[in-house]
């Protein structure tokens, strides 16, 4: 008995070594565990550092932005000679700037750690006094001018730009700081990351002799580091890819916020320009027939810059909706060239159309944007031709539904790179075409995407020096049924410019409430509505015209048609008309509203409008839907 109880002491005890090395394992799993969470940890605070540090990079560059425009008034003052003017526009980039600067201090002296705040804040220090020294020249300049004593201001000036300059390098100083810092902090973390992978792979080496299974989690916590290191390298890749990214749209941005104020001014010069020679008692009726005409064809273009940048807005939406209707091909033709015969004429330019074998007589598309890219092709065709001409060709194909314009010209071409950029929005073929020409980069960027929604594409070819050919297809429906024409046929006569024409011979016979808060508005519409024949009543604001309106229904004496602004002061137009509909008005009410996008138009007529006009109101289309309006009983019924 006794000789047993020895034996079974002397076994071994497995069990007591298997909750070892449970308890080993346990142990390792936790400490590993940690080590990830502490290797994520920081993952997290890289990515939250870089984000802060990248925000301050920002607000230092936006700093050398300020910097630069509160230098310019002591330059732009030669050109301008107008010191008041450019003193304010000296003090008031001043102000932004010592409010970013402000900003930029405030943030070091909180969130930052005060021995790395400390060289950055001696920095905003520096840049301070430079700013201080270079306003202060500026205003030397400016002393100069007033005393006019140009050469003195002309000397200064060479003062002023070495203290921007050492204003400039000091803001760049920070944003080098700035990287280093950044920099440092990367190898920081890059380091405390390395040091908890070594530590993970001494762990598997111990679980790998104690225990095998252990080796498996050891190994998947090692590919986990390696993710995690790959993606911590990934995203300061990214980081830097996107701030180039984003160094290069503010460029664009600035570009193009620079390409429309020319675009916008250059028109609105010469509206304002011949305005005022309309309003000198000296002018003669030659001259204010001019100034009417330049007035008008610079509303038009400002007009159509408008609506180029709606248009774009409503496709890359995807809310440009198609009409499709038939379309006679050789009209559409003649409509285009009508557009541009007095330009062509002007440049001594040839401009003509021509049939290329036998193509269909109609198709069925959407007129109206069909019509638009055309316009922007052959417009493009006679701003970039100085000799030679212009031709518009259609033929049938390629494919069997499908019908190609042609727009070739004798004009500068281009080379190969310059029609890799053609489409892209905002962008010309290079920045002296902009200059020389003028244009917002969107035609053919719209005239491509309208190709596209018709079933078809833009293509060019050019030869610098020799000229550009720019073909568009569409789709033509079917073609059962349709008409075939030839080359030989003849075209049709070409219409006369409407606006040449004498008022329409419309009769407006009735009465009409004019509900419109502006008076130049106002103006203009009682007076073509006057002439031909209406007795109008004006309202400031919707809520007048509702008490006008019912008055007039309460005595029976309804208006023939309501027109309606629809934003107004008190009560705007929506309100108006859902109001009338509401107390069982049946009159015909038009809105007059300048938002034609869809749900706007969408909006005036679920409100109870019969139907709508787009500001700017063409005349005659004013006069045509009052004269078919006018008297008739609403077909509105309000849901």
């Amino acid at each position: 008995m006794q000789k047993h109880k020895t034996k079974a002491a002397r076994q071994p005890r497995w069990h007591l070594l298997y909750f070892v090395l449970a308890a080993f394992d346990l142990a390792t799993v936790s400490v590993s565990l940690y080590l990830n969470h502490n290797l994520m940890g920081v993952y997290e605070e890289a990515v939250l550092s870089n984000q802060e540090w990248a925000l301050r990079h920002g607000i230092y560059s936006e700093l050398g932005e300020l910097a630069s425009e509160t230098n310019a008034p002591g330059n732009d003052v030669f050109d301008t000679k107008d010191v008041p003017a450019e003193s304010k526009r000296l003090h008031r980039s001043l102000g932004q700037f010592d409010l970013k600067l402000a900003d930029a201090r405030s943030d070091l002296q909180l969130n930052v750690k005060a021995d790395v705040a400390a060289p950055l804040l001696r920095d905003l220090d520096k840049i301070e006094i430079a700013m201080g020294e270079m306003i202060a020249e500026a205003e030397g300049i400016f002393g100069f001018f007033q005393r006019a004593e140009g050469a003195m201001a002309g000397t200064r000036m060479a003062t002023m730009d070495r203290k921007y300059a050492n204003l400039t390098s000091a803001i760049a100083r920070m944003g080098r700081q700035v990287r280093d810092i950044q920099h440092a902090k990367f190898e920081t973390e890059l380091a405390v990351a390395a040091s908890l992978r070594q530590m993970e792979y001494v762990i598997a080496s111990m679980i790998l002799l104690m225990v095998g299974c252990v080796t498996l989690y050891g190994h998947k916590l090692s590919q986990r580091a390696k993710r995690t290191d790959a993606e911590m390298r990934e995203y300061s890749l990214a980081l830097e890819a996107a701030s180039e990214e984003a160094l290069a749209a503010s460029q664009a941005k600035s570009e193009f916020l620079a390409n429309m104020s020319h675009e916008i001014r250059t028109p609105m010069t010469a509206i304002l320009g011949f305005g005022d020679l309309l309003l000198d008692p000296r002018s003669g009726e030659q001259d204010k027939s001019r100034a009417v005409q330049t007035i008008r064809r610079n509303g038009k273009q400002l007009l159509a810059l408008i609506n180029d940048i709606l248009d774009l807005s409503k496709i890359e939406s995807g809310k440009l909706e198609l009409e499709r209707r038939t379309c006679n091909v050789r009209a559409l033709l003649r409509d285009v060239l009508d557009l541009f015969n007095l330009r062509a004429e002007e440049r001594g330019l040839s401009l003509k159309s021509v049939l290329v074998g036998p193509v269909p007589a109609t198709i069925t598309t959407d007129t109206t944007r069909l019509k638009q890219a055309l316009v922007n092709l052959v417009g493009n065709a006679v701003k970039f031709t100085e000799e030679g001409g212009v031709t518009l060709s259609v033929r049938a194909g390629p494919g069997p539904e499908e019908i190609r314009f042609e727009v070739s010209d004798t004009g500068l071409g281009m080379t190969h790179d310059q029609v890799e950029r053609l489409f892209q929005p905002f962008t010309q073929a290079d920045t002296s075409t902009t200059r020389k020409f003028g244009g917002t980069g969107l035609g053919l960027t719209i005239t491509r995407k309208i190709a596209n929604l018709l079933g078809g594409d833009v293509a060019v070819s050019s030869e610098f020096g020799q000229g550009s050919r720019f073909s568009i297809t569409v789709a033509t429906g079917s073609l059962d049924g349709v008409q075939i024409v030839g080359a030989n046929d003849p075209n049709p006569s070409a219409q006369a410019d409407p606006f040449s024409q004498p008022f329409p011979p419309l009769s407006i016979d009735g009465r009409v409430l004019l509900v419109e808060d502006g008076e130049d508005n106002q103006a203009l519409l009682n007076y073509l509505l006057g002439a031909a024949g209406a007795d109008v009543d004006l309202a400031e604001n919707g809520q007048v015209g509702l008490e006008m309106a019912m008055d007039a229904w309460g005595r029976d004496e309804a208006y023939g048609v309501v027109l309606t602004d629809m934003q107004m002061p008190v009560m705007d137009g929506y309100t108006l008309a859902s109001t009338l509909r509401a107390k069982g008005y049946t009159g015909q009410i038009i809105a007059l509203t300048a938002h034609a996008m869809k749900g706007d138009i969408d909006r005036c007529l679920e409100s109870g409008c019969d139907t709508y006009l787009s500001k700017p109101i063409d005349r005659d289309d004013l006069l045509r839907e009052v004269h078919a309006r006018i008297g008739q009983p609403s077909a509105f019924v309000l849901r």
